[in-house]
């Protein structure tokens, strides 16, 4: 149900005059089911593990090209094994070190979005490997290293940092608008992965914390704020009349995003 909404934050960077790289986590526990399908049969530290587990974010790639296909966004799925995108270390917990800047630019170049699975690289002998859970995280922020761009924006169910779960105490969580390095590792780990935070760190790359559609957000770089209250927008209430072709499908939309509807 959020694949419109992810359509949706392409297609309005792109009437900006942006290009997307669109790096794409698996869907919520198909990680987890992946997972416990290798323990299964041996265990998911095996080498051959990740060929299995990885499947989740290839099949979130190939559903959004999909979606944005039908929207009319010129789209590329390209993979780890396309982009020669190479790590070292645990085959369950590897650090990504080179990828095919010159094929992923000329891709861009042609294509409104590149869409890249996020969490997996090959490892010394070409075989996938897993970048740590929350991997699609260091896939984003080492691709825009790479690109030399020096930010990349990670999308996330809550628009920024805040001190506490605004999910659980919305009336009181304060969001960050800036958190420098070192505090995101303390107060944003559970959000974020550390290990990104600490590439982005190392390699001075800045992560734009937001809500898909959302804007505003949270701002990791070497700058820091304090955290303050937000102020929040009272959901929109909207009728719908007529369930027809347009009705039916401005209705899904609308009800896809809670956050902003009613």
């Amino acid at each position: 149900s959020d694949l419109p909404l992810v359509v949706s934050e392409i297609y309005r960077r792109r009437r900006d005059g942006r290009k997307v790289i669109a790096v794409v986590s698996a869907f919520a526990g198909e990680t987890d089911t992946l997972i416990a399908e290798a323990a299964s049969v041996g265990g998911a530290k095996s080498r051959h593990a990740p060929r299995l587990i990885a499947l989740g974010e290839e099949r979130s790639a190939a559903l959004l090209a999909i979606a944005c296909e039908a929207a009319g966004l010129d789209a590329l799925v390209l993979d780890a094994r396309t982009l020669s995108l190479t790590a070292g270390g645990p085959v369950d917990d590897a650090h990504p070190e080179n990828v095919d800047v010159l094929l992923l630019a000329a891709a861009l170049t042609a294509r409104d979005v590149i869409i890249v699975p996020g969490f997996v690289a090959l490892g010394p002998t070409g075989e996938p490997v897993l970048l740590g859970r929350g991997g699609s995280d260091l896939t984003a922020v080492f691709l825009a290293s790479a690109l030399g761009l020096g930010e990349t924006t990670l999308m996330k169910d809550v628009d920024g940092v805040y001190d506490r779960d605004p999910n659980v105490d919305d009336g009181e969580a304060l969001r960050y608008p800036a958190l420098d390095y070192a505090q995101a590792r303390e107060v944003a780990g559970k959000l974020l992965q550390p290990k990104a935070i600490g590439f982005a760190a190392a390699h001075r790359v800045a992560i734009n914390v937001e809500r898909l559609n959302a804007g505003a957000g949270t701002r990791v770089s070497s700058v820091a704020a304090p955290p303050a209250k937000t102020r929040r927008t009272p959901p929109l209430r909207v009728a719908v009349a007529g369930l027809g072709t347009i009705g039916e499908g401005a209705a899904l939309r609308i009800a896809a995003d809670a956050h902003d509807y009613r």
